[in-house]
């Protein structure tokens, strides 16, 4: 069975100076919203991080030079759901550019403060005309929608839609934070992943804000892997709307921790809902040499084809976990590694006999629906966690029909 949906959606404020309003392009879904237009009432900052691919989607390369033109300024974003606009040739090169001066009118701003992003099936161009034909249908006047409503429009595999909110302080004065993001499959870290939007009331610098996402996404989204397949199309990015002068680094210890609070529950509910997916798995190194190499086997380990297929069947396989571990290169060294599932102490050195009441909770662990993995390695004091899921016969059949 997939894993159980999320919790609800949660309660999220509408933020001052931001409107959201949603429409339908109509392929390749049918009666429901695939258009997200985000609009600001003025100039906003903005930070990104984009797909490292060197075939980066038209969006991509569009938003990521606007970004630089306008110093991360921003007056609008379009997210269309179900074509991904990558790998399209010319027309679909024709067809962002068309898109993005419609935005530019639209919002009555210069045409480098208008963001794009889209997620879907690669190598067809995006037909432009229903898009402008719902961008044109968007009323300014009408009340801006609610975040889940928002959400919504920008899945495509997604079983739920995902959303988290924060209050937090800057100083003593009070500001919000909400993200919205969508994913399920094509999730591996990658300076982004998949595609998510975070606002904020608060009044940060372009340069302020995109060190702030860095940070954050290093320790959320770049430790998160679905199938290990990133796309042409991660986009990750923060909008600041508050006016006056920009908050400074070291007034911002509770925003920073609430801004990797908000991104870390995104990456959870986009592991939950993995393609698919029945298990979660989270995968936590301790005793590494380095950061990087804590990482580094972490990661292995949560995106092997064998450790994901043992953990569908229930298979507390230590052995195919050692494996992962071996083949990263990284300086390992039998006689000091511990290997750990469901608190289960399994390897330490060597193979370990355990208890029929420790076999028994071992077995209770993995028909859950989160599995944990432990590996402490003996060879120094750095640690890294890093979530994956299981790997099913139902990711099989959803990516089996070329989308």
């Amino acid at each position: 069975m997939p894993l159980p949906a999320a919790p609800p959606f949660p309660d999220m404020p509408p933020l001052a100076d931001l409107h959201l309003a949603a429409g339908r392009q109509g392929a390749p879904y049918q009666n429901r919203d695939d258009l997200l237009f985000v609009s600001f009432r003025h100039s906003v900052s903005a930070a990104a991080l984009f797909t490292r691919s060197s075939l980066a989607a038209w969006p991509v390369r569009l938003s990521r030079r606007h970004l630089k033109e306008s110093g991360g300024r921003a007056r609008a974003l379009l997210v269309n759901a179900g074509n991904a606009n990558a790998l399209s040739g010319a027309k679909g090169r024709e067809s962002a550019e068309r898109i993005a001066r419609a935005c530019a009118d639209k919002a009555d701003c210069p045409l480098n403060e208008i963001f794009l992003a889209s997620t879907g099936r690669i190598g067809k161009a995006l037909d432009a005309e229903p898009v402008l034909k719902a961008l044109e249908a968007f009323p300014k006047d009408a009340p801006s929608l609610s975040w889940e409503r928002a959400a919504r429009a920008i899945m495509t595999t997604d079983r739920f839609p995902k959303g988290a909110f924060r209050q937090t302080f800057i100083k003593d004065a009070p500001a919000r934070l909400c993200g919205i993001a969508k994913g399920a499959g094509m999730i591996a870290p990658d300076m982004a992943t998949t595609l998510a939007f975070l606002f904020t009331d608060a009044a940060l610098s372009a340069s302020i804000a995109g060190r702030l996402l860095l940070e954050a996404a290093e320790e959320s989204f770049n430790a998160l892997s679905v199938d290990g397949d990133s796309s042409t199309n991660d986009t990750l990015m923060l909008f600041a709307t508050g006016e006056g002068r920009s908050a400074a680094m070291s007034d911002l210890t509770d925003f920073r921790q609430s801004l990797r609070e908000i991104l870390d529950s995104l990456a959870r509910q986009i592991a939950r809902d993995g393609e698919g997916a029945t298990k979660m798995m989270i995968v936590r190194v301790s005793g590494a040499k380095s950061a990087v190499s804590a990482r580094r086997v972490a990661r292995a380990v949560a995106e092997s084809l064998l450790v994901k297929a043992a953990l569908y069947g229930g298979d507390p396989n230590w052995g195919r976990v050692a494996a992962a571990m071996g083949k990263t290169g990284e300086p390992l060294r039998e006689e000091s590694l511990r290997i750990r599932i469901g608190g289960a102490a399994l390897f330490d050195g060597e193979p370990l006999a355990i208890s029929d009441a420790a076999a028994a909770a071992l077995r209770r662990h993995m028909e859950g629906d989160e599995i944990r993995i432990e590996a402490h390695l003996g060879t120094g004091e750095a640690e890294a966690v890093f979530r994956g899921c299981d790997l099913t016969p139902d990711y099989l059949r959803i990516n089996s029909g070329g989308d």
